[in-house]
């Protein structure tokens, strides 16, 4: 029987194409084969395995959905954290995992299989500051370190620099979007999604935040959801690249 590490190991060299670990490997079983592991080397592999499967991810035509995702489940992590100061949430890494997931298919992502975990909580701890992971039995819980947790968010209130600098990047990847939406044709109907499809899907995300805080739990009614797009159609209208030629030119209404 395959013993797990070799399993992992196995998973990590395919995702890589080593072929020269990939050769070690076909002899069988490592620890049947005694072979000797030195921490430091496995994780650097299961490092690299997991920046080769976000890059991916990146790439795909779904890695904006899975981005939209995180900032949602962020968003519901501060909440419950705004919420009452007084009580420190703390927040069980599989019940993010199936919020993360269930926003995913909402978003009309193909789940083939089981969202990888542990990188969820790698890009959660990378993102949420004062953020820790602690393992209790089976269960792996996150939660703040309040002090460092406290002061690091009073820093970020007070450095204006950074939240304009946030908002330049932010218009600079929606508009980008944008840019690249090719302009809609209309046949004389309207066919279904016809609206969500004239727009990128990062600026309708944008818009829905705005409207209606980016809290994945807070699900948009009818009318938010209608006029989040109403606007994003506006928008998308509007839009055109900057060039001396219309730099004065006015916008179309």
């Amino acid at each position: 029987m395959t013993s797990k590490l070799t399993q992992r190991v196995n998973h990590c060299a395919f995702k890589l194409q080593d072929q020269k670990l990939i050769a070690k490997l076909s002899a069988g079983d490592l620890v049947a084969q005694e072979a000797k592991y030195h921490s430091a080397c496995l994780v650097k592999l299961y490092n690299a395995s997991n920046r080769k499967v976000e890059e991916e991810q990146n790439q795909s035509p779904d890695g904006q959905a899975h981005g939209i995702a995180l900032v949602e489940v962020i968003g519901y992590i501060e909440d419950i954290r705004l919420a009452d100061k007084t009580v420190a949430p703390i927040f069980k890494l599989s019940n993010l995992l199936q919020l993360y997931t269930d926003r995913l298919q909402e978003l009309g992502v193909d789940i083939s299989g089981r969202i990888n975990s542990t990188r969820l909580k790698e890009r959660l701890l990378a993102h949420v500051s004062g953020l820790h992971a602690y393992r209790q039995g089976r269960d792996i819980l996150l939660t703040f370190e309040e002090d460092v947790g406290l002061a690091l968010k009073d820093a970020c209130l007070d450095d204006f620099d950074d939240e304009a600098i946030c908002i330049a990047k932010a218009a600079q990847i929606i508009r980008r979007d944008m840019l690249k939406k090719h302009t809609s044709h209309f046949d004389g109907y309207f066919e279904k999604g016809c609206q969500e499809d004239a727009v990128p899907k990062s600026l309708v995300a944008l818009l829905g935040m705005l409207m209606d805080e980016p809290n994945i739990k807070n699900k948009a009614s009818d009318t938010v959801r209608q006029a989040t797009l109403s606007l994003a159609q506006l928008l998308q209208y509007n839009s055109k690249p900057r060039t001396s030629q219309n730099c004065l030119a006015g916008s179309r209404h």
